[in-house]
């Protein structure tokens, strides 16, 4: 049976194929899937869903979709127990049941392995790196790999995000666990530089982290790193060569977002801090937590401080777009980050950035950047204080740092700069076009 569902679930038009020349099915490995039913809603699970858009709406590219969740932990009841389901209008099989019975998980995990090799996939695209995506690996162990590396983490960042403690408290908060991945260099020795490469989002905030953070140096057969950016939408109001924003695009009082999880990763309690010493400051905080119980971040009730506004997971383009346009600035109060996708979203509003991180100096370059503060993050409260007072006294400044980073995000996160690196990274590594195949992939 999971042959027939494979192949009719994968199936696309025979004329399809311009950007290979022939029909090509990925298997699109991660931990998160933006899908309420399967876990959190992150960085990760965007790229899943931005993958799986842009080849469902492009139908001409030829490029079929298997989503291939691979992780044994089930942190939320609301995890999905089948061992296949439709996410993103492509099909999503589960390496790992949730389900408990004394030999399920090992059923499971060879029904899928057997659906994998039905399904006739010519390229693994792994959402960075996790111990468990060895188990869909293991099922085509000589199908050529591309590791998107959007957030590899150095043993001292990695240090940095398990040191994070929430005010007052000293045991450490929830989902703080920060797994290794490098235990990457297994697929790299095992394939070599022919047949696997890695993928970074923008390699000037990623570049200088993928060997410690992967093992590269430790694998004889050293992979290439290419840039593999996120397709970003442009906020659709605005999407024309204009400058700066419209009069009146930007709320008329202030508003600061805050869009990111909940989670105690991202210090959602200097919020409080900041409505209290901002009253005149609306703060929108479009995110939801992960995590309950001790160990949490509980937000205040909203009488006691009025203009801090919890709105929880937008779903839907517009309203976030929306919220983003009005914004006079984002806020960010992590004690790490990748190259996050809501920076990136902002700029591409026009809407600069306030961080406590600066990856690649993108914070500094289109926005304001506090200098890093570990632990809580209490300490860094007077410089954010600063940033808040120069941000909202300088119109001019937010609309030069925001057309800026408007300009940076359409110079290296479009839907075509993706997928001419996707091409190009799939064909290095051994995914073969036609021979007679010259065309550029857009």
């Amino acid at each position: 049976m999971f042959a027939a569902v494979a192949l009719s679930l994968l199936v696309v038009p025979a004329s399809a194929g311009a950007l290979f020349g022939r029909n090509v099915t990925v298997a699109m490995v991660a931990n998160e899937f933006m899908d309420a039913r399967i876990g959190r809603m992150g960085g990760f699970g965007f790229s899943t869903a931005m993958v799986g858009e842009i080849f469902r709406r492009r139908t001409e590219l030829g490029v079929s979709v298997l989503f291939v969740f691979a992780e044994p932990t089930a942190r939320t009841a609301g995890r999905f127990t089948t061992d296949e389901t439709i996410v993103h209008d492509w099909p999503l099989i589960n390496m790992i049941t949730t389900k408990v019975t004394a030999n399920r998980t090992k059923r499971s995990a060879s029904w899928a392995s057997a659906y994998l090799r039905a399904a006739h996939v010519d390229l693994f695209l792994l959402v960075d790196w996790r111990d468990d995506y060895a188990r869909a690996l293991a099922a085509l162990p000589r199908t050529p790999v591309i590791l998107w590396a959007r957030d590899p983490r150095t043993q001292q960042q990695r240090a940095n995000i398990e040191g994070i403690r929430m005010p007052g408290r000293s045991q450490q908060p929830g989902g703080l666990r920060t797994p290794s991945a490098r235990g990457a260099v297994n697929v790299f020795r095992a394939l070599g530089p022919s047949k696997v490469a890695i993928g970074m989002t923008w390699g000037a905030a990623l570049g200088d982290r993928i060997d410690e953070a992967y093992a590269i140096s430790s694998s004889s057969n050293r992979v290439r790193a290419f840039e593999l950016p996120n397709s970003i939408p442009f906020c659709s109001s605005a999407n024309d060569e204009r400058t700066y924003k419209l009069p009146g695009e930007e709320s008329a009082s202030p508003r600061v977002v805050f869009l990111a999880r909940l989670d105690p990763y991202k210090r959602p309690w200097l919020l409080v801090d900041l409505a209290r010493m901002f009253p005149s400051v609306r703060f929108a905080v479009l995110g939801q937590s992960h995590f309950r119980g001790s160990g949490s971040f509980t937000p205040p009730p909203g009488s006691s401080v009025p203009n801090l506004e919890f709105l929880g997971h937008v779903q839907g383009r517009e309203q976030k777009e929306a919220m983003l346009r009005s914004a006079w600035f984002v806020v960010n109060l992590s004690a790490h980050e990748g190259v996050a996708v809501s920076w990136l979203e902002a700029l591409a509003c026009r809407t600069p950035i306030l961080a406590m991180v600066n990856p690649g100096g993108l914070v500094s370059s289109f926005g304001m950047f506090t200098g890093e503060f570990p632990g809580d993050g209490t300490d860094g409260l007077g410089a954010l204080k600063a940033g808040f007072e120069r941000l909202l006294a300088n119109r001019t400044l937010r609309a030069e740092l925001g057309a800026a980073g408007r300009r940076h995000v359409r110079a290296t996160h479009t839907e075509e700069l993706f997928l001419r690196s996707f091409r190009n990274i799939a064909v290095h590594i051994g995914v073969s076009p036609k021979k007679s195949d010259s065309s550029e992939p857009v």
